[in-house]
């Protein structure tokens, strides 16, 4: 049975987080359940902003009225789950964890001990040692600076730094002396050279790690991964376990960064409980990670998905921009109208073929504010302020062929222009010429030379051969059969599984029933089935 509530995700800071963000856009509609990716941020331009299914602005995070603005968010879009994104929140939203329960939201996040752990360079190395976990050795600084026995190159940061800021390789004792003075509240280290490696952990809401995938990283820039590989080494994934297992309290995504040095020793020396910037080659290698919470969120278990991923995928990150010009839309958004069953599938299409994007969502008889992702602002007394917005383009998105004339008429006198649809696995004629506010849906197959009016449906699995004309309004069901040169006239239902022979004519107002085999011509307005068909009565419809 397909969800009918609304199972709407919040994430906080959601900044640069395109990849990650688009990635549970998917995972919603792969699992059928209607919803919204919600973001929030300081700054509308945040690229992710403009890519989340709908955005809110925010105080800074240490502002007192942080946590309740998200509570009211919570409230008010339903938001079931909600996942941080930065360090700098996760001690407030873990200590608020219950208060987001009470709304009805799991805020995905570890316990705060594990917060606690992350944020403090030190309680990260006492965490390591008292555990018996190889990490690399820190220094008291002021002793350090006092001794002449270092061995340098040291290794020295930020004690609750973030995204490699300010942390820096020491070579000498100037540069020492240098570093400790300009890096805010420093923690001298050990060097320890080798291959970088970050593991992504996914704990569920016991405790448990359920997943572990280690990723080389190849190259860094800005404090994240930029070239990565997955990797399927038996040390690297061992250790990663022995630490999941150990970190006690961890829920969700937690990223944690070790060496693997070339005498083949594994060094841990972060802890991040968040998903990482290079997370995404985690999720693209296999390990769906949104989806697996999701579920478990959902009382659901993913079964065993401790080695659910593939080694030796590289990740190539690159630039990409979203361009946000005020007071202005985007030439190719649109309008659809119509939010029942059939509006489902053509939302399907058109999302799937990528041709268009959807502004609008619009039908009378809708009580809720959004269809799918999609507001839902009215129905037809709101057409014009749509079109007023810049939405120059639609599709009437109704079964009903008399209904869809209707209004296909009455959008095209206000202005839009009705677009034609066309799944993209569709097999449609290079000179096949089909009418706006059609739709040709999965599977379906046009053949050469034939012509298809206005609003029509090819449905799924349909197969049109060449030299057919198909008049306005016409309703092709699934995998219905026309040979060549058929005509159908306006307004005219061919059901589900019909064949009709070379040369036939369907006339106006017709319904020709499901499974028919027609033979002969069928005039106008009646309703013929049987095989052979033949007419049964007048369609009065």
């Amino acid at each position: 049975m397909r969800n009918t509530e609304e199972y709407n995700i919040l994430f906080t800071s959601v900044g640069r987080r395109v990849s990650l963000i688009r990635h549970f856009q998917k995972t919603l509609k792969d699992l059928q359940l209607p919803g919204k990716v919600i973001g929030v941020d300081v700054s509308e331009k945040s690229p992710a902003f403009h890519i989340v299914d709908k955005a809110y602005t925010i105080c800074e995070i240490d502002d007192k009225a942080y946590i309740p603005s998200l509570l009211d968010i919570c409230k008010k879009e339903n938001i079931k789950l909600l996942f941080p994104l930065i360090d700098t929140d996760l001690m407030k939203l873990s200590k608020s964890r219950q208060a987001f329960e009470a709304v009805g939201t799991n805020a995905v996040i570890s316990e705060t001990n594990v917060i606690e752990i992350a944020s403090n360079k030190y309680k990260t190395y006492g965490f390591f040692v008292s555990n018996n976990i190889d990490t690399p050795k820190v220094f008291n600084l002021d002793l350090a600076l006092e001794s002449d026995d270092l061995q340098f190159p040291l290794f020295i940061k930020p004690l609750d730094g973030n995204a490699s800021k300010g942390t820096f390789t020491v070579r000498n004792r100037d540069e020492l002396d240098f570093f400790s003075n300009y890096v805010q509240r420093p923690i001298l280290q050990e060097y320890v050279s080798g291959t970088e490696h970050t593991l992504d952990i996914l704990f569920d809401f016991q405790g448990q790690v359920r997943c572990v995938v280690p990723r080389k990283r190849l190259e860094v820039r800005a404090g994240e991964v930029s070239k990565g590989q997955t990797v399927d080494d038996a040390t690297v994934l061992d250790a990663g376990w022995h630490v999941g297992d150990l970190l006690k309290g961890g829920r969700g995504c937690v990223n944690v960064q070790c060496f693997l040095t070339n005498d083949g020793r594994v060094k841990f020396v972060e802890i991040n409980p968040r998903f990482g910037g290079g997370t995404p080659l985690a999720l693209q290698a296999g390990a769906d990670f949104p989806r697996w919470i999701i579920q478990m969120a959902r009382g659901e278990d993913p079964g065993d998905i401790s080695r659910a991923f593939q080694k030796d995928l590289i990740m190539l990150r690159y630039d990409d921009a979203v361009f946000v010009e005020p007071g202005r839309t985007n030439e190719e958004d649109m309008m659809v109208f119509g939010a029942g069953g059939h509006g489902k599938v053509v939302i399907d299409a058109i999302e799937q073929e990528g041709q268009h994007r959807i502004a609008y969502v619009l039908d009378d008889n809708v009580p809720q504010d959004y269809f799918f992702k999609y507001p839902v602002p009215g129905g037809m007394e709101t057409v014009k302020d749509v079109f007023d917005k810049g939405i120059k383009k639609a599709i009437v998105s109704v079964g009903d062929g008399s209904v869809r004339s209707k209004y296909g008429a009455m959008l095209e006198e206000i202005g839009f222009n009705l677009i034609t649809v066309k799944h993209p696995t569709a097999v449609v004629s290079s000179n096949v010429n089909i009418g706006g506010g059609t739709v040709v849906f999965a599977d379906a197959i046009v053949n050469s030379g034939t012509h298809i009016g206005k609003n029509c449906i090819i449905n799924t699995g349909a197969l049109i051969e060449h030299d057919n004309v198909i008049g306005e309004n016409v309703h092709i069901s699934p995998k219905a059969v026309l040979g060549g040169d058929v005509r159908v006239g306006d307004n005219s239902h061919i059901g589900i599984g019909a064949t009709i022979i070379n040369s036939i004519t369907i006339g106006k107002n017709t319904i020709i029933g499901a499974g028919a085999v027609v033979t002969k011509d069928i005039p106008d307005d009646v309703v013929a089935y049987g095989i052979p068909a033949r007419v049964i009565r007048p369609n009065k419809s």
